[in-house]
C-alpha cells in the first residue's frame, strides 16, 4: 500500500509543471545595439523565425509558448513597446503565448541575435539584441556617468536604524560627482535628486552621451545574516550568456564581420574594460578604507548579469560598498566622512583607470 502511494504521489509530482512567468521587461537603448530583456521564474522555450516582407524589409518573429505575464510586466511591455528610425518592435500576448515582432530595414539593421542567462538575482533572462548603425560617431572628452541606486519609491536596502539604501548611494554620488568634476571630467548622473528611474531609462541614459565614457553604478548590500559584511564589486562578462539559435544571420551582418566593423573581438572589448576598471576600483576602495575600517572584508570582484551592467555599451561597473544589514558597517554607512572616504577612493581610482589609456 505505501509503496502504490509513493508511486502515485510521485507520478503526480512529476506531472505538475512549473508555471513560467513574466516578472519584468526592459528596453535598453544604445548607439549601435538595443537590448529587449525579458525576465522569468523558470528558463522560457523560445521559438524564432524569420520572413521577407518586402525588399529590404523584414521581421524576426520570438515566441514564447505558454507565458503567464504578471501585472508589472504588463506595464514594462507597454512601456516598452516602440517604433523608431531602424525598426518597429511590437509585443502581443496570443492564446497564452508571448509573442515578440522586430520589423527593421536591413540597411539601417545590421544584425539580430539572442541570449539567455541566469541573473544576479538567480531570474532566468533573456536578451534579445538589434545590433544597428550607430547613431553618432561623435567624440568628446573623458566622461563618468554615475548611477546612485534606487530612489523615490525604491528605497534598496533598510538597516535597522533606518538608514536606506537610495540616502547612502545619493550621499557617495554627489560627492563622487563633485570631485570628479573639480577634475575635468564630464560628469552625469542617472538621478539628480530623490527620484526613480527605470533601469533601462539609466543605461539608454548612458549609452545616448558620445565619448570615452565609464559607468559607475554605486549600490549598498543586505545579508540575512548580520554579521556578513564587507565590500564586493560586479562587472559583466560575456560568457555568462548562452546564445540562442537564430533562423539565420543578415546578410550585412557578414559583411560588416568580414570588414572588421563589428566582430565578436569589438563586442568583448568593453567588457574586457569593464573587468580592468572593476578591479583597479575594487582594489583601491579596500586599500584605502583600511585607514577607517580596519577590519574591512574583501569579498572580491565577480562577474555576474544585472540590467545596468547588461545594458551599458561602455564600461561598467557595480559597487557594492557595505551591508546595512550590518551594525558596525551601516554606523560606517551613516558617517559623512566615510562617505567622503568612498567618494574620495573611487574618483581617485577614475583618474587612474583613465591614465593608463584605457
Amino acid at each position: 500500500m505505501y509503496k502504490r502511494f509513493c508511486l502515485l504521489f510521485c507520478f503526480v509530482f512529476s506531472s505538475i509543471k512549473t508555471e513560467i512567468i513574466l516578472n519584468k521587461a526592459f528596453l535598453h537603448v544604445g548607439n549601435s545595439k538595443d537590448k529587449l530583456v525579458f525576465y522569468f521564474n523558470e528558463n522560457p522555450k523560445v521559438n524564432s523565425t524569420s520572413s521577407k516582407l518586402k525588399n529590404n524589409i523584414m521581421e524576426y518573429r520570438f515566441l514564447f509558448p505558454k507565458i503567464k505575464i504578471s501585472t508589472e510586466a504588463n506595464k514594462m511591455i507597454n512601456r516598452v513597446k516602440t517604433k523608431n528610425n531602424f525598426y518597429d518592435l511590437k509585443i502581443s500576448k496570443k492564446l497564452g503565448d508571448l509573442e515578440i515582432k522586430v520589423i527593421f530595414n536591413t540597411k539601417k539593421v545590421i544584425d539580430i541575435e539572442a541570449y539567455s542567462f541566469t541573473a544576479i538575482t538567480s531570474a532566468k533572462g533573456v536578451s534579445i539584441n538589434i545590433l544597428h548603425k550607430p547613431v553618432s560617431n561623435k567624440i568628446s572628452k573623458k566622461n563618468v556617468i554615475i548611477d546612485m541606486g534606487h530612489g523615490g519609491k525604491d528605497k534598496g536596502a533598510v538597516g535597522k536604524s533606518g538608514i536606506q539604501e537610495k540616502d547612502i548611494t545619493y550621499k557617495i554620488g554627489i560627492d563622487l560627482y563633485n570631485l570628479l568634476k573639480d577634475q575635468g571630467f564630464n560628469v552625469y548622473l542617472t538621478r539628480k535628486k530623490d527620484v526613480f528611474v527605470d533601469l533601462d531609462k539609466r543605461t539608454s541614459f548612458a549609452n545616448s552621451i558620445p565619448g570615452n565614457s565609464i559607468f559607475i553604478s554605486i549600490h549598498a548590500n543586505h545579508s540575512n545574516n548580520s554579521n556578513t559584511c564587507g565590500i564586493e564589486s560586479y562587472y559583466l562578462d560575456y560568457d555568462l550568456l548562452r546564445p540562442i539559435r537564430l533562423p539565420l544571420r543578415l546578410a550585412n551582418a557578414r559583411s560588416e564581420v568580414a570588414q572588421g566593423d563589428r566582430g565578436a573581438n569589438d563586442f568583448l572589448r568593453p567588457l574586457n574594460k569593464s573587468k580592468i576598471l572593476c578591479e583597479l576600483l575594487h582594489s583601491k576602495l579596500i586599500d584605502d578604507l583600511k585607514n577607517i575600517n580596519n577590519n574591512i572584508v574583501d569579498r572580491k570582484t565577480k562577474s555576474s548579469v544585472s540590467q545596468v551592467l547588461l545594458g551599458t555599451e561602455m564600461a561598467s561597473v557595480l559597487i557594492e560598498v557595505g551591508f546595512v544589514s550590518n551594525k558596525k558597517e551601516e554606523k560606517l554607512l551613516s558617517s559623512p566622512e566615510y562617505i567622503q572616504a568612498i567618494a574620495k577612493s573611487l574618483s581617485e581610482g577614475i583618474q587612474s583607470y583613465f591614465s593608463t589609456g584605457s
